[in-house]
């Protein structure tokens, strides 16, 4: 579901279900043609849909953060203010944070405030199961593990 779908209403009543936060990292630096970017944007949203759809409900998919910085050194600062972001999402009260990016430099190392950061780096595909049934089973995990350890 995404923030722009939800009434207050909704919010207030089916805030204790959508406990979860998709936050799309885009990572667009300025430097690519209108082009590159609707590709960029296509991709993730593609990327967007494999957890999106089989957890409707339970998932508020966040606006995208769209840029990042272009340099290698400079990606600790985009890599602070996305934790910052992240931070912020769970203090207004989500319990999960899921992070959706297509750059191979997006990971759980970089942005340990997330519970889970998915790309198609991070996803490894095992014993005949699609990305997509990955994915769900990193989702579920997430939710599991968490139960466990309280």
């Amino acid at each position: 579901m995404k923030f722009s779908d939800l009434t207050r209403e909704q919010w207030t009543e089916w805030r204790p279900y959508l406990d979860t936060c998709l936050l799309p990292i885009t990572g667009l630096t300025g430097l690519e043609s209108p082009v590159e970017a609707a590709e960029r944007l296509g991709e993730l949203r593609d990327w967007l849909d494999l957890v999106e759809t089989p957890f409707h409900g339970r998932v508020v998919t966040y606006p995208a953060y769209h840029y990042s910085s272009y340099g290698t050194s400079d990606r600790e600062d985009t890599y602070c203010v996305i934790q910052e972001v992240v931070r912020m999402v769970k203090r207004s009260g989500f319990k999960y944070v899921i992070i959706m990016s297509c750059q191979s430099h997006i990971s759980k190392e970089n942005l340990s405030e997330a519970d889970l950061v998915v790309t198609p780096y991070s996803v490894k595909v095992e014993d005949g199961k699609s990305i997509a049934e990955m994915i769900e089973t990193q989702v579920s995990q997430m939710w599991n593990s968490s139960q466990t350890d309280h």
